[in-house]
Parts: C-alpha cells; structure tokens; sequence
C-alpha cells in the first residue's frame, strides 16, 4: 500500500501556500506538503522528501527525523485527486510496526486515529473532512499528533 512507487509524477509545489491564520476548505497535493513541512521541523532538522504515486494517486512524504512514511490519499469518492487538484476529504497513512494484538489497545488510546489490519500490517489512519473549513493551526496540530503517534511506535 505505501511502498509502491512505481509511477512517480511531479507536483507543482508552492511553498507556503496555506498561511496560519487560512480556513482549510480543500488541499492540493502541495498544501499537504507546505503543511508537512510546517511541523518537520518538531521531529529532526526540518527535512522532508516526498513524492506522489501516480498509480495509487497517493502523496508519499517522508520526514526527517520520523519512523516511518506518511501515505496521504483522497478519499472523496466522486473525483479522482491527482498531483495537481484539490481535495476536501483526504486521509494520512501510515504503516506500523506493532503486533496485530495490540489493534483494541491503540483503538482505545488514540481515539482521533484509525487502527486496522491490511492483510499483515497494522495501518494507522486519520481522515479530514474540510469541506466546512477548519483552521489551519488545527490542520497542523492533527497533523503533529499523528505524525508524534506514528513516531512513538516504531
């Protein structure tokens, strides 16, 4: 699911192009990474390295100093989200690296995050709905609180 990087398309970034103060009503594929970027700096020296997959029309951002990857993938089912459109549900991914056994625990103790089984590998999951708006400074802090929760268990 995260690792398949076999189509690799380039995306017109534009750095900071979501401003603190901003109501978020949808995300391109480079407003995730201004916002990615806005919070690497709390897990190492601020470095991030991304792509998107053309065939799973998903963003893969790795970010220094984190455990793991970060998949983010549009789950509005009526359009198709590419590395140049918008999107105003979307969700991170991650896959982790704890025993299956521990699905009710993580369930439990983080209840803004998903915890399911895809076939052997526990995927943790937070989605966002922006069609209403929210502020950006929200964005980021659910952003930082998975990207912490992910970091924690590998």
């Amino acid at each position: 699911m995260l690792d398949a990087k076999t189509t690799q398309i380039d995306i017109d970034h534009q750095p900071n192009s979501i401003g603190s103060d901003d109501l978020v009503v949808e995300v391109t594929p480079s407003n995730v990474i201004s916002l990615c970027t806005d919070i690497a700096a709390e897990f190492g020296n601020g470095d991030l390295t991304y792509s998107f997959d053309g065939e799973t029309m998903s963003l893969l951002i790795d970010i220094n100093g984190v455990n793991g990857s970060i998949a983010i993938g549009d789950l509005d089912p009526y359009k198709t989200w590419d590395a140049n459109s918008s999107t105003d549900f979307f969700a991170l991914r991650a896959i982790l690296a704890v025993e299956p056994v521990h699905l009710n625990e993580l369930n439990r103790t983080h209840p803004n995050t998903k915890f399911y089984l895809d076939g052997n590998n526990v995927i943790a999951e937070e989605a966002f709905y922006l069609t209403y708006g929210i502020p950006a400074l929200n964005v980021l802090d659910r952003f930082a609180a998975f990207v912490k929760t992910i970091n924690a268990m590998h």
